[in-house]
């Protein structure tokens, strides 16, 4: 909810309570949003689920998400023509539950491969396998996998030019990954790796932009990480 609209609503409840309480305005409720530490409880707590311990699928991948400032009003009331501005959501998705267990905003120039190790620096159990898109391919990505879990399998699509020329050092699940490819096409070797999981990281991006909306209300970045 925009701030404003949060300010109406505990209004009105105290209101209908008989509480007498003075209601931050919508002012200080954004000072304050920066600030806000959120606790987030996830269901794989070890206390409750004796086998959560386990090695994780993850799914990682990012989406875009608008930011609404004075030029779009200016666009829409005016018809000037303004420059639109993004925000880049990147989550990494448990496969088995459906859960978010990491995530990081970045301005939309952010590269997704730069958020690898943030996102990983999140997940504190170990990963039996890590599928993501082709943004994510190269040597480096594969060296930040393998320091956080050495024996997990990295499904990444190669760049369409990709070469075994381009691997340094001895044969590695990229090179596999080229090989195939090479040999018997891009579709056999989706079915081979199960690469159309990921299409779960992407329904899970669909119902947060139809539930919630693909616009962040508030305005600074440390707001918007705290908004997400």
């Amino acid at each position: 909810m925009a701030l404003r609209q949060v300010e109406g609503l505990v209004t009105s409840l105290f209101q209908l309570m008989g509480v007498d309480l003075p209601v931050p305005d919508h002012t200080t409720l954004s000072r304050r949003c920066g600030q806000l530490q959120i606790s987030r409880k996830r269901h794989d707590d070890k206390d409750k689920d004796p086998g959560s311990g386990k090695p994780l699928h993850i799914i990682i991948d990012s989406t875009g998400l608008k930011i609404y400032e004075a030029g779009q009003w200016l666009e829409e009331k005016s018809g000037v023509k303004s420059r639109r501005q993004w925000r880049k959501l990147h989550i990494a998705l448990d496969a088995d539950s459906g859960d978010v267990i990491a995530q990081t905003l970045t301005d939309h120039m952010t590269s997704d491969i730069s958020q690898l190790q943030p996102l990983l620096d999140q997940i504190d159990r170990p990963i039996a396998c890590l599928t993501a898109d082709g943004a994510y391919d190269g040597e480096a990505s594969y060296a930040t996998i393998r320091r956080h879990s050495a024996s997990a399998v990295i499904i990444i699509p190669p760049h369409p030019n990709s070469t075994l020329s381009d691997i340094h050092g001895p044969p590695n699940q990229r090179a596999w990954h080229i090989r195939m490819i090479l040999e018997q096409g891009r579709l056999a070797w989706q079915t081979a790796t199960d690469y159309g999981i990921r299409s779960r990281v992407e329904a899970t991006m669909d119902r947060f932009k139809s539930g919630i909306g693909n616009w962040l209300r508030t305005r600074s970045i440390d707001n918007q990480k705290v908004e997400i």
